[in-house]
């Protein structure tokens, strides 16, 4: 089983960052409660098998050795640089489904130095590959929880997000902070400043009701009045 336990699912990621990809059911150690890492035992076997996992991502022509590495940290990662080749085909009907983008725009244009027709494309995606991380979806759970609840929320995230990137303290294995602990300190935050889930329902409620009675408020003209 494979899923992404990522910013990128609650709309919390910056430009360019990672995708965090989880694989479950292998023969190690399985997290449970959110932020929970492996044991030193469980680690040393999680390790293994990601070594295992790199090869065969080098054998099968999807990575570069240079580029792929194993990250031992309290939750074991294989970090890199994924390279997949993309049928013409299928690359244009990406694009069409996301016509008019900036992105969609860039993506379309001729490449320079090009003369004969394009039937496949490689395409590289920056991911974070774990083992046995099944507290991953109850995180990504409550972040969107948050996200929702919370509309200050994202803007403050993705900022500190920003700064911490330029500083280069946005990886955990590097001394940084992990976007899962940046999360729960804004949301602490914002429940010392008052900002809570009943309080954001409730100012949401009044803006609301506000603009309604706005727009059924009748226009007086100058030569009504006169």
């Amino acid at each position: 089983m494979c899923y992404c336990a990522t910013l990128q699912a609650t709309g919390l990621a910056l430009p360019g960052s990672d995708l965090d990809v989880v694989l479950l059911g292998t023969p190690c150690p399985r997290t449970k409660s959110v932020a929970e890492g492996f044991t030193i035992p469980a680690r040393m076997k999680v390790k293994k098998l990601l070594v295992k996992l790199q090869k065969a991502l080098l054998q099968g022509g999807l990575a570069q050795a240079k580029t792929l590495h194993i990250i031992d940290a309290k939750v074991p990662l294989c970090k890199g640089p994924l390279q997949f080749k993309v049928p013409e085909a299928d690359w244009q009907a990406a694009l069409a489904e996301d016509a008019g983008s900036p992105a969609a725009a860039a993506l379309s244009a001729p490449t320079l130095g090009v003369t004969r027709p394009i039937t496949c494309r490689v395409v590289e995606l920056l991911v974070d590959i774990s083992l046995g991380v099944a507290n991953g979806a109850a995180a990504v759970s409550f972040i969107t929880q948050q996200v929702q609840a919370l509309p200050p929320l994202r803007p403050l995230v993705l900022v500190i997000k920003s700064m911490l990137k330029e500083a280069c303290l946005n990886e955990v294995f590097t001394g940084g902070l992990s976007s899962y602990s940046l999360v729960n300190m804004v949301v602490a935050h914002l429940q010392a400043e008052g900002m809570t889930a009943a309080a954001a329902a409730t100012a949401r409620a009044a803006a609301a009701e506000d603009g309604s009675s706005r727009e059924h408020t009748p226009v007086v003209s100058h030569q009504q009045v006169e």
